[in-house]
């Protein structure tokens, strides 16, 4: 399996959240962090071209 954000090497990891703890897998390479219920919400949202998501929050940031 490769990391989506920059195709390095997934790993699996245990991830302690707020109420359980499950498996899940990290990106040894940009930390990535996510499990299967991240992978089935990534599925179901639309595209978003790359890059758009960086710009929009640093152009609110620049309205501060």
């Amino acid at each position: 399996m490769k990391c989506n954000r920059c195709s390095g090497v997934i790993i699996p990891e245990r991830v302690y959240g707020y109420e359980a703890i499950f498996e899940g897998w990290k990106c040894v390479s940009c930390g990535e962090v996510f499990d299967e219920l991240v992978l089935r919400n990534r599925q179901r949202l639309p595209k978003v071209p790359s890059g758009s998501a960086r710009r929009a929050r640093d152009t609110r940031a620049a309205a501060r």
